[in-house]
């Protein structure tokens, strides 16, 4: 079983659009999915089954309470399973403050359905709290989107100073790849990732063109291969999907 964390500490830039068709991508590829949602907002929740987790269930009751995360799981419409998330992952930061091993409680309830899954596509919050950090100690890799735009980039150092820290603590090796997403036929565009690919040598995945089916399919709540198989999106996905896989 493979683990992806999503993340950026930057809002807006994709994070939750490519947990999603990523997801669908891997799934049309034949491998079996999972989804988790740790991000309050419940975007790829709502995306992928129509609604976030109900009061008393998801993400939030694995992290906070350690109930089995197979009994969390909600199977999408479209081969996906989905450990939803609601606002009460928010809370989990000041209710595990003074717990031991907090941030090994993602990576211990993985464990037990690591039979089930090919691949598990965590979509992170936009800060880098202990549902981040829990997302990155149970990772083998990190994706992180970049939208093209300078404020993107210059997120980058703080979340490569927080995983160098989870690398030392626990003696491992994330490998990070750069995500370029809405990609423009611009000049900044092409200078940031020109800078990806200084900053991630080897490490930057085929880009996201900008497309208007991608914006569409959310609204549809579909995956952008189910809402429209032949667009830009969806041949973009697809290859991110190929790239992920050959790397893994």
């Amino acid at each position: 079983m493979i683990i992806i964390a999503i993340a950026n500490q930057k809002g807006g830039v994709g994070k939750t659009t490519t947990a999603v068709n990523l997801a669908a991508a891997l799934v049309k590829s034949n491998k079996r999915v999972l989804v988790v949602d740790m991000d309050a907002q419940a975007g790829a929740s709502v995306w992928l089954t129509g609604s976030r987790a109900k009061d008393g269930t998801g993400i939030y009751q694995v992290l906070g309470l350690r109930l089995e995360l197979a009994n969390e799981v909600v199977t999408s419409p479209f081969a996906i399973d989905v450990l939803p998330a609601n606002a009460a992952i928010a809370k989990i930061d000041v209710e595990l403050s003074q717990e031991v091993n907090r941030d090994q409680r993602l990576s211990k309830a993985l464990a037990k359905v690591s039979q089930n899954y090919d691949y598990v596509l965590i979509d992170c919050p936009p800060g880098l709290g202990l549902a981040a950090i829990n997302a990155f100690c149970a990772a083998s890799a990190i994706v992180v989107p970049v939208d093209c735009c300078i404020e993107s980039y210059e997120a980058i150092p703080r979340l490569l100073a927080t995983v160098r820290r989870i690398e030392e603590e626990y003696d491992r090796k994330l490998n990070m790849y750069a995500l370029p997403t809405f990609v423009e036929r611009t000049r900044i565009a092409s200078e940031i990732i020109e800078m990806l690919k200084n900053k991630f040598p080897g490490k930057v995945l085929h880009g996201i063109r900008k497309n208007t089916a991608i914006a569409e399919a959310a609204i549809s709540r579909q995956p952008v291969i189910q809402y429209e198989s032949q667009s830009t999106g969806s041949q973009d996905y697809l290859m991110v999907a190929e790239d992920l896989c050959h790397a893994s």
